[in-house]
């Protein structure tokens, strides 16, 4: 039986330009994770106006991951905007120079996009 795609990755690369994406883009995420792993210790990925909210964009500890949630302690930084290489960059730094309490050899980054990089090369290319 085949499985159907319910979303492409043209429809998240649209979704990202929606404005509401950047608010909803967290409650997303903790849904596809309570979705997939089993044992979650902790989940916090704020949304709507709590993405205004300082720290981490999300935090997940599990015992065990799967092939992408690690396990153990993770932080994530999440990017709706097509400078994706700067943004994940940028939030690498910061959070490398002020890890918030946590051990950055106990944690690992995550940085999430729902921008589809190849329709951005695409796209300039053209240009």
């Amino acid at each position: 039986m085949a499985i159907e795609t319910l979303v492409t990755a043209t429809d998240l690369h649209r979704w990202a330009n929606v404005q509401m994406a950047r608010y909803k883009l967290p409650m997303v995420l903790r849904r596809l994770i309570h979705a997939t792993v089993k044992h979650i210790e902790r989940i916090g990925f704020p949304a709507d106006e709590g993405v205004q909210l300082g720290g981490w964009d999300g935090i997940v500890v599990v015992e065990a991951g799967n092939a992408f949630v690690p396990y153990g302690t993770s932080v994530w930084e999440l990017g709706v905007n097509s400078d994706v290489k700067g943004k994940a960059d940028e939030d690498y730094e910061k959070r490398r120079k002020s890890p918030l309490r946590l051990d950055p050899a106990k944690t690992t980054f995550v940085f999430v996009t729902v921008v589809a990089t190849y329709l951005i090369r695409a796209h300039a290319a053209r240009l």
